[in-house]
């Protein structure tokens, strides 16, 4: 059984998942819950936000942030309180389209950089699939992917420096399918010049 590494190194945004992944900050006022999203991560977050057809004739939203660690949208969305039932809880999946990418578009990155290849020194492994690649490696936010197939077990380290700002591990499924997208173990990491470097597909609790 083959244990697959998928390498993407991002020139521009990653995609992140829904606004419930972020922090948020809650202000009552003049009647009305204001919201803002907060940017855990030391990555920056680019958020684009649109309301609803059924709620956008009582809402108010922020429509896009380019935020660094620890920013905030603010008044991201805005809602009267005679529209909640309960304040204590309020879902953004129920006002908002949302859309939240890792990355900064306006950062000046290095095309000039060399990567190291992300395994130890002496070994060598075989390139399942590259650039443009017919199975996955054909969107915007993956045409930079890489897969090499390592061994459960085997030892894949950094290509570039950087600092980590994600890590999943706790995942033992898989699957060839998009439903099995948000299942993979996986190892983020952001450069010097804002590039990043996802390392994917890792073995469960084995990132180190």
């Amino acid at each position: 059984m083959k244990q697959f590494l998928l390498i993407i190194s991002l020139l521009l945004t990653f995609q992140i998942a829904d606004a419930q992944k972020l922090k948020r900050s809650k202000l009552i006022k003049n009647d009305s819950v204001y919201l803002g999203l907060i940017n855990p991560y030391i990555a920056p977050i680019e958020i684009r936000l649109s309301a609803l057809d059924s709620v956008k004739s009582y809402i108010k939203v922020n429509p896009y942030g380019l935020l660094k660690e620890g920013d905030t949208l603010k008044q991201a969305l805005v809602i009267p309180l005679n529209k909640l039932k309960d304040t204590a809880v309020i879902d953004f999946r129920n006002y908002l389209k949302f859309s939240a990418k890792f990355g900064d578009p306006n950062e000046d990155y290095d095309t000039g950089f060399e990567y190291e290849l992300p395994f130890q020194k002496e070994k060598t492994y075989r390139v399942i699939q590259s650039f443009g690649g017919k199975f996955s490696h054909n969107k915007t936010h993956s045409k930079y992917a890489i897969d090499i197939g390592l061994p459960v077990g085997d030892t894949i380290t950094a290509a570039r420096r950087g600092k980590v700002y994600f890590v999943k591990e706790d995942s033992k499924e898989h699957c060839r399918t998009r439903k099995c997208v948000d299942m993979a173990n996986k190892i983020y990491i952001i450069h010097d010049d804002g590039t990043m470097a996802h390392y994917v597909h890792l073995d469960f609790e084995g990132a180190l």
